[in-house]
This record gives C-alpha cells, structure tokens and sequence, in this order.
C-alpha cells in the first residue's frame, strides 16, 4: 500500500496497531477478580477482544492462570 503525501512514493505503510488499545486494564482487572473462573474465552467475549488480546492484557497485568495449592495427599483423606 502506498502512502500518499509521503516523500518517497514508493514507501510502504509500516505494520503494527491503527488506534487506541481497547480493552481498558482497570476494567479487566476489575472483571477478573469478580469472575475468576472464567476462561480467556469468557473474557474476551465479553470485552468484544481475541484471546490472544485478553491472554497479553492479563500478562502485562501480571495475572498468571490460576493454579492448584494442594497436594495429592492433602486431596485425598485416605492416602494421608
């Protein structure tokens, strides 16, 4: 794609984001602790955002999956 008006008619547009971001990181954050067992999918149906998009907002939050705290033996009562 050419860029009119540029110096170099011949220059192509450079890749990368068009606009703002949109997906606000106060509401997902917010969202998140609300609804903690939702999946990526669920939260990027409800912002209106790909997955990858909710899975990049959530690392740049710092929000890791959530994981298992107990043990095997701590799940079972018969194996303690």
């Amino acid at each position: 794609m050419l860029v009119v008006g540029a110096e170099d008619p011949l220059t192509a547009e450079k890749p990368g984001p068009k606009g703002p971001r949109s997906i606000d990181y106060d509401a997902l954050q917010q969202h998140v602790a609300d609804f903690p067992d939702k999946t990526l999918a669920e939260h990027a149906k409800h912002f209106g955002v790909s997955k990858n998009g909710i899975f990049y907002a959530l690392s740049k939050l710092n929000i890791t999956r959530k994981k298992k705290t107990t043990t095997y033996k701590e799940q079972c009562p018969v194996k303690r």
